[in-house]
């Protein structure tokens, strides 16, 4: 009798957890995000900078080599101190633009941008985005993210070389304007093809060259070629 009993309570108690597992993965189900692409937006984290850094350096456009060595194009750098006191972010202009603010958020560097899309511009604030144009995507990883138009063509990628060292490329738009920052780009000379009216932007003028593989639904972190 004692042994049945004990059986019973076994069977009960086992009963009692699966129903409780049911309905734990049924709310994780409903607690989903659905997968919207016409809502697709940038959730990123940039790499924290180390304590021992003193200044911050932003590559706009130009080139590096499979080393990290700058093969065309001149950094721009700034005292860390100047970054961090900026309470409402620092401004880096480029001719008479003012496409990009940075700014440190818990010992980390956001840049604050718009991408260029065949309708509105995607804002980039803190790391997060305004929603995507039908077809558009992007992927990333730790150290880089990318935004591809409908045909999987890259359109702005921005990468940190090191912590406190960013390469920007691409398209970004400052008010009616789109700078194509490109190899040839020079922050401090803006010639006539580097700028263009937001209603004649075409992605492939830009000419990068797709760093991930896509859609990143099934792809999330994967680059061309690993």
């Amino acid at each position: 009798m004692k042994k049945g009993w004990h059986l019973f309570l076994v069977i009960a108690v086992l009963i009692g957890l699966a129903f409780f597992w049911l309905g734990w993965e049924a709310e994780k189900y409903f607690e989903r995000p659905v997968d919207d692409s016409k809502q697709k937006i940038i959730q990123w984290q940039p790499p924290e900078i180390p304590t021992n850094a003193n200044s911050i350096s932003i590559l706009i456009g130009g080139n590096l080599d499979r080393f990290g060595k700058i093969t065309s194009g001149t950094p721009l750098s700034f005292p860390m101190k100047l970054i961090e006191d900026s309470t409402n972010g620092f401004v880096i202009p480029i001719g008479n633009y003012k496409p990009i603010v940075i700014r440190m958020i818990k010992n980390r560097l956001y840049l604050d941008l718009n991408v260029p899309t065949k309708t509105q511009p995607i804002e980039i604030t803190e790391g997060k985005s305004t929603p995507f144009d039908d077809g558009w995507d992007w992927n990333g990883d730790s150290k880089e993210f990318e935004i591809v138009d409908d045909h999987f063509q890259s359109v702005f990628v921005e990468t940190y070389v090191a912590s406190n060292f960013i390469w920007v490329q691409g398209a970004i738009q400052a008010g009616g304007q789109v700078l194509i920052l490109n190899t040839e780009f020079n922050t401090y000379a803006l010639y006539p093809n580097d700028c263009v009216p937001a209603g004649r932007f075409n992605v492939a003028d830009i000419g990068l060259t797709t760093d991930f593989v896509y859609p990143s639904t099934e792809n999330f972190g994967k680059r061309i070629g690993q």
